[in-house]
């Protein structure tokens, strides 16, 4: 009897550990699934809301700019360089409440301080 209590309370922990680790997860996901694209060799995570076809003509401008200053990257620095570059994401939010213009976060250590 002893041995089937055991059972059932370690089959009932792993349960609620999973149950718990899926919740927290849920909770975690504050951020959305970002569109990856490619632009001038650079990995482009894109919020899907810049995408919709409510932001057609933003989003243009917004892929032309981008494309224009990369575009300079690669004239301007040695392609060694750019390679190194390129293996950086670049990513582009539609709209981020607590900021209001482009920003540059060398990591996330950085964020995080």
């Amino acid at each position: 009897m002893f041995k089937h209590i055991k059972q059932t309370a370690l089959i009932t922990a792993i349960a609620l550990g999973a149950l718990g680790q899926a919740i927290a997860e849920e909770k975690e996901k504050k951020f959305y699934d970002p569109i990856p694209k490619k632009l001038e060799g650079w990995t482009i995570k894109v919020d899907p809301k810049l995408l919709k076809k409510e932001h057609r003509e933003f989003k243009k401008e917004v892929f032309k700019a981008l494309a224009n200053h990369l575009q300079r990257i690669k004239y301007i620095l040695p392609e060694a360089k750019v390679k190194d570059l390129q293996k950086l994401p670049i990513w582009l939010d539609y709209h981020y409440e607590p900021l209001s213009s482009m920003q540059y976060h060398p990591g996330a250590t950085w964020l995080r301080a």
